[in-house]
């Protein structure tokens, strides 16, 4: 599996800034600063950079203003943040230079979408050209996907009906022998817990497919699929991502997500 996207962080607020770590702590490698000074090396390898409205030392206009001057970081995506009320920072953040801005408090499911619409852009436009029920099975189903993070946060249940509706046209291509298109359709997605749980939901749509099974259990199948490693987004990205050998203690918090 290839390496996750560093997201850095330029937040003055402790509290906001570790809020962002917690966030992502499953989804992407996060470095957080209070000063964009001291982000240095982190700027340059980041594939997304959240620029708070606080950004110490000169605030979030100017942090930005000065990374579009900088040849090296021109063409960073940038999202912009701010809890300030009627904050000109969020109302007019791309003429100011962001790409997207997010006025807090936000979802987490907002900004994990945000980060991941900005890093696979060019995969989700390839979307469009679909026909319209493989268009809407990826969409319905990485939408759903990305907002169970919600009611996980929150220590809510998952709505079954709405897991079942997104998976319904991914059951019918299955069901019309028209899937492949979907699968293909995610390949280079940086959500790898998505991709993994959607191709999941597929390989089990086509088992129960073949076993004749169809109407409500054929969709119990495929939305077991989808949700059957979500627990995985309260994993720490250090003990989900991490590469050889897990100790005791990284176990016993790995085996926690089911």
């Amino acid at each position: 599996m290839a390496e996750t996207a560093l997201v850095t962080v330029i937040d003055g607020t402790a509290q906001h800034r570790d809020q962002v770590c917690q966030a992502l702590t499953s989804f992407y490698r996060v470095a957080a600063f209070a000063d964009a000074r001291e982000a240095g090396a982190h700027l340059h390898t980041a594939e997304i950079i959240i620029v708070d409205e606080t950004a110490l030392p000169l605030g979030g206009r100017e942090t930005v203003k000065r990374m579009r001057a900088d040849g090296a970081l021109c063409n960073k995506r940038i999202i912009g943040t701010s809890d300030i009320p009627g904050s000109s920072f969020i109302g007019r953040a791309k003429e100011y230079g962001c790409d997207a801005a997010l006025a807090k408090p936000y979802r987490r499911s907002a900004l994990i979408s945000t980060i991941s619409g900005l890093i696979n852009h060019s995969v989700e436009d390839g979307w469009h050209s679909l026909p319209d029920n493989q268009r809407t099975a990826l969409r319905s189903t990485l939408d759903t996907f990305n907002g169970i993070s919600d009611l996980i946060d929150r220590a809510e249940p998952i709505a079954f009906a709405d897991v079942r509706d997104a998976c319904s046209p991914l059951v019918k291509a299955v069901q019309q022998d028209d899937f492949k298109v979907i699968l293909s359709g995610v390949r280079g997605h940086d959500n790898y817990s998505y991709v993994h749980s959607l191709r999941v939901a597929t390989f089990l749509s086509l088992l129960g497919h073949a076993m004749g099974l169809q109407g409500d259990d054929l969709l119990l199948l495929s939305s077991g699929g989808l949700l059957h490693d979500v627990g995985k987004m309260s994993i720490p990205h250090e003990v989900l991502n991490k590469p050889g050998r897990l100790d005791d203690a990284e176990l016993k918090i790995m085996r926690s997500h089911v």
